[in-house]
């Protein structure tokens, strides 16, 4: 066969011919083919040619690689040969027709495989039909084209579901296909039946596959994808689709949810951002996010109700969150540990509890121990009554004592008989001197005792003696006489001794001190003189060793806590003011001396009992700084009761080991006084770093003793946020509350992992479950930007409204000098806004599109930018049926 790029240098031939052998290049120099057969029935011929085309097709793409070894050697033959031309021309030696033959005819090598495939085209050309028709012509080289064009490309090939490779395969075929064989075939036909036929053809198709290509490439709103989504791996784009497909019921725009997909790292955002401050744009993504609002109100919400239900009284989860928090911290280890030692110091016993069990039992041994007394003095004070008279009568001196001593007076109390007028006027009246008579039970010659000392002192005293107590010393004094004289034998003066001892009694309990001083003097000067008596002062000595173990009875808060009337035999003391009688260290001392062990240890009960109370606040709770204050200042008593001291000391020490326990987020539950504070402990703000496990810890904590309060508590912290987030802007848009609201709980990554951290100790997990999908959709809705200044779009505006038409520009003054130029400049404007406007629309219909992901990578996917090399290979394998078996040559 010739070499076909000869067919440039011949002349057009008026007829077709055979198909000429060996190079096929030599076609140039053939004569033209012979003319097509008579055309049949149309429909016919279209059918039976586009059923002949697609094996030809196919048979064509298999011996493809012998085609371009075919297509490389001609060339190469035919730059050989004209290149020797071209030195003939400049004085070389001009080839001969064998030299020529050499240039045109393919190698040994190579020419069997041509041979072949030429028997193969004549055996198609001869079994196959022959399009007789123009449709029949167009139908058939579409049909030979499918097969080298109908490969599915990458945009068909990871289109996201079946619909959508079967339309973008469509799509890929017309462009790969049909147009490619529209262009070639009408270039055949143009020149049909002369040498240029299969050069034509193969240009056609060229021409076809580059103008597909271009077109795809200079797509303005594909290109724009393009370049903006070029990266972007599968599992970015997988990403992207699951956030679109996201269960929260938030629709997301494409760009949104790309960018999240890639972290923010994409330039979709960039053009959503021009496309929403456009007009024609903003009318159709203004609705899609005029309803984001709710959507992020319902999403959030139902996140939230999966926590807890909204409390009906929030104000008051703080209070409840502090009691669960305070029983928290008691079930911590520390917390036994101070709850053991409370309890270690002593059950709670009241003043009366502590009183009843100290009174009766504190009398019984003052009882027992006077009775001793009593037992052993009854034996020494009879033997002393019984003593023999020791002083003999006639010894005895007359004494004499003043029974009123001189005094002056305004009305005079005389005694009777006594002659002194009443007078307002002071009046002198004279002391009374008597000498008093001794009686005697023991005979005339002697007597035991002679008190008449004790008359003289007790006349001594009266005088400077209140009213009270000068009746008690006319009393005794009357108690020493005995038949009209002074008594000498012990057992009247020791009766009188006793009634003494009785007056100072009442006296003291009367708080009559100074009639009880008086009176101890008195008997003091009693014993003195009995003293006189051996056998006496030996009962004395006895009684007082006997005494010694009564002692302690003998203060003044022992006695009070003891003492009965002598009538009804009651405790004057109340129960209840027995403890108060012994709150000294001298009386805790004298207790102790003497006290059984269950009076003791009631009154240690109390004792513990009073200094907690007094370090307890109202909510029971123990403040280990007061209780070791009082500690302190109870220093003295305690020292009596060391275990008590001990026990109380325990408290402060344990109470110290609680620092841990009520340091962290539980402790700050516990203190706090409103809800704000109380959920802000569990779920703050501006977490510390690293605090995710104690969040959890705290949470799961609070959750083990009231699960609904801090679950409702956790709800509470987060609505609250949200509530915030929801704040309207100045332009009354609440289109940004669920960024907010994400800024707010998730901003970082600490927020990040409390919350985490807390919603997983949470009873249930379902929130755990459910917030990062939530989340993620949120953070989504940041990547959108806002549309920023207003002036290009509102110029674009301006510019619309005030343009014109382009008749009226005619009459414009300002266009008159460049009338021509400034129509085709304001054409060209007019033409580019309209051209944007609908780019911008085509633009903002694929983001809002419900599979708006799906669609921008279909759309990245069609062809990428540099898409003629595709072109070049799809024209390379239809080089067969163009330049080696075109139409008009079968």
């Amino acid at each position: 066969m010739a070499n076909i790029f000869d067919q440039f240098d011949a002349p057009t031939a008026p007829a077709k011919a055979p198909a000429p052998s060996g190079n096929v290049f030599d076609q140039f120099d053939a004569p033209a083919p012979a003319a097509p057969a008579p055309p049949i029935s149309t429909g016919l011929d279209v059918a039976e040619s586009a059923a002949s085309g697609l094996p030809r097709g196919l048979v064509e793409t298999i011996m493809s690689p012998v085609t371009l070894a075919r297509m490389t050697e001609s060339g190469l033959g035919y730059v050989g040969e004209k290149g020797a031309d071209l030195g003939a021309y400049l004085g070389m030696t001009r080839l001969t027709d064998e030299q020529r033959a050499v240039f045109r005819e393919p190698s040994a090598i190579t020419k069997p495989f041509y041979d072949s495939q030429d028997k193969v085209r004549d055996y198609m050309n001869h079994k196959l039909h022959k399009p007789q028709t123009g449709p029949g012509k167009f139908a058939g080289t579409i049909a030979e084209f499918a097969t080298p064009g109908g490969f599915p490309g990458k945009a068909s090939r990871e289109a996201p579901n079946v619909l959508s490779k079967i339309g973008r395969y469509a799509e890929e075929a017309f462009g790969n296909v049909v147009a490619p064989a529209i262009a070639s075939e009408a270039a055949g036909q143009a020149t049909e039946g002369t040498s240029y036929e299969p050069t034509m053809r193969f240009l056609g198709a060229l021409f076809g596959n580059a103008g597909t290509a271009a077109a795809r490439a200079h797509n303005a709103p594909e290109s724009v994808i393009r370049r903006a989504t070029e990266g972007t791996t599968d599992a970015q784009w997988a990403e992207a689709q699951r956030l679109q497909n996201n269960g929260t019921g938030i629709r997301l725009s494409g760009p949104e949810a790309i960018s999240q997909a890639q972290g923010g790292a994409s330039k979709l955002t960039d053009i959503l951002r021009i496309v929403e401050g456009s007009q024609t744009g903003g009318n159709r993504t203004a609705p899609f996010f005029a309803q984001r609002p709710g959507q992020v109100d319902n999403a959030v919400g139902g996140v939230l109700d999966q926590i807890a239900p909204q409390s009906p009284q929030p104000s008051a989860l703080g209070a409840i969150a502090a009691t669960a928090a305070q029983k928290a911290i008691s079930a911590t280890p520390q917390g036994q540990e101070l709850i053991d030692a409370i309890m270690g110091a002593g059950p709670r016993t009241t003043a009366l509890e502590a009183g009843q069990a100290i009174q009766e039992p504190l009398r019984g041994i003052y009882d027992r121990r006077e009775g001793m007394r009593a037992a052993l003095g009854d034996q020494d004070y009879a033997a002393a009554r019984k003593a023999a008279p020791s002083i003999p009568v006639d010894g005895l001196v007359p004494e004499s004592t003043t029974v009123r001593p001189a005094y002056t007076s305004i009305k005079p109390t005389a005694a009777e008989g006594e002659d002194v007028a009443t007078a307002m006027t002071p009046v002198a009246v004279p002391a009374k001197t008597e000498t008093p008579a001794l009686t005697s039970r023991t005979g005339p010659e002697a007597i035991q005792a002679d008190p008449r000392d004790v008359v003289k002192f007790i006349d001594d005293l009266a005088p400077t003696a209140k009213a009270s107590a000068k009746t008690a010393l006319q009393q005794v004094r009357q108690s020493l006489f005995d038949k009209g004289g002074v008594d000498t034998s012990v057992t009247g003066l020791d009766a009188t001794r006793h009634q003494i001892g009785d007056m100072i009694n009442v006296a003291t309990r009367s708080g009559e001190n100074h009639t009880a001083t008086v009176l101890q003097k008195v008997l003091d000067k009693l014993d003195e003189n009995l003293m006189s008596v051996p056998e006496y002062g030996q009962a004395k000595k006895n009684f007082a060793a006997a005494s010694a173990p009564l002692e302690p009875f003998g203060s003044p808060g022992m006695s009070k806590a003891i003492d009965r009337d002598p009538y009804n035999k009651r405790f004057v003391t109340a129960p209840e003011d027995v403890p108060a009688a012994l709150s000294s260290p001298s009386e805790a001392k004298n207790f102790n001396a003497v006290a059984p062990t269950d009076a003791r240890v009631a009154y240690e009960n109390h004792l513990a009992t009073q200094i907690l109370d007094k370090a307890t606040d109202a909510n029971g709770a123990v403040d280990a700084n007061r209780l070791a204050l009082a500690l302190r200042d109870n220093q003295d008593m305690l020292s009596h009761f060391p275990a008590v001291a001990d026990r109380l000391g325990k408290i402060v020490n344990a109470d110290a080991g609680m620092a841990s326990a009520r340091g962290g987020p539980v402790g700050q539950i516990a203190n706090a006084q409103d809800t704000a504070t109380a959920s802000s402990a569990i779920l703050p703000q501006n977490p510390l770093a690293g605090s995710a496990p104690e969040a959890a810890d705290a949470t799961a904590r609070l959750a083990a003793q009231d699960p609904e309060t801090t679950a409702a508590l956790v709800r509470q912290n987060l609505a609250d946020r949200y509530s915030a987030a929801q704040t309207e802007t100045q332009g009354g848009s609440r289109e940004s509350a669920g960024a907010k609201f994400h800024k707010s709980v998730a901003g970082n990554d600490q927020r990040q992992e409390v919350l985490d951290a807390v919603l997983r100790a949470l009873p249930g997990g379902q929130a755990a479950a459910a917030m990062p999908e939530l989340l993620d959709v949120l953070q989504a809705t940041m990547r959108r930007q806002g549309p920023g200044s207003a002036t290009e779009f509102n110029r674009q505006i301006a510019d619309s409204l005030g343009g014109g038409s382009i008749l009226s520009n005619l009459v414009r003054p300002d266009l008159i000098p460049g009338k021509i130029t400034g129509l085709v400049t304001n054409a060209g404007d007019a033409v580019r806004r309209v051209q944007l406007g609908r780019n911008v629309r085509t633009l903002a219909d694929l983001f809002v599109d419900p599979q708006s992901v799906d669609l921008i990578r279909d759309t990245a996917n069609r062809r990428p930018r540099n898409g003629y090399g595709d072109a070049a290979g799809r024209t390379a394998l239809e080089a067969g049926q163009t330049l080696y078996d075109p139409q008009g040559a079968r």
